[in-house]
């Protein structure tokens, strides 16, 4: 499901995104040509983002899985959950890209998770760290406005999505899970 593009005599790819971290190299210092791979999520799932571009998850083949100490402290660092949720230009698979990209180029492996609701065909993105202590963590930090969009999904097939925040908000269930998918 996953069409994997190695970039070896290009290391920084950028995906087009008007917003795309890709476009200033300097967020990919430390990565070394042959270090990085750009793999784009298969067909059926939510793969443009708002503006129309294709979804291209950057991995850092030196990244590890952090601890979720560390995992913490790089959510609570990443600004991606401070971008206005906007229909025509960032939307979740837009905020799912952004923090898979940020974690990767910082040295974390992270996933890029692809959501199917059985509410009207909705679909949604959120992200997944395999954490060194505590195992499959799942974060969605789509901004919807609130104060505390940093949260963590207790993400489960037949059951709701309902993220709750780091600092302690709890938001409403998005719909029931169908299903997903983890691109790695």
């Amino acid at each position: 499901m996953v069409n994997t593009n190695n970039q070896k005599d290009n290391p920084f790819t950028d995906t087009g995104h008007k917003d795309s971290i890709l476009a200033n190299n300097s967020s990919y210092i430390g990565l070394s040509a042959g270090s990085q791979e750009v793999l784009y999520p298969g067909a059926g799932c939510y793969e443009n983002g708002a503006d129309g571009h294709r979804i291209a998850l950057c991995n850092n083949r030196n990244a590890t899985d952090p601890t979720y100490q560390q995992l913490m402290d790089f959510i609570k660092s990443d600004k991606t959950d401070e971008i206005p949720y906007n229909y025509s230009y960032f939307v979740p698979s837009d905020f799912a890209e952004r923090l898979h990209n940020n974690a990767e180029a910082v040295g974390y492996r992270c996933a890029w998770v692809d959501i199917n609701f059985l509410n009207r065909g909705a679909v949604h993105a959120c992200n997944a760290f395999n954490t060194a202590d505590r195992g499959l963590v799942f974060i969605d930090c789509t901004n919807y406005g609130n104060l505390d969009n940093d949260k963590i999904v207790d993400l489960k097939v037949g059951k709701g999505y309902r993220p709750e925040g780091i600092g302690n908000y709890t938001y409403y269930s998005k719909g029931i899970v169908k299903n997903y998918q983890v691109y790695w």
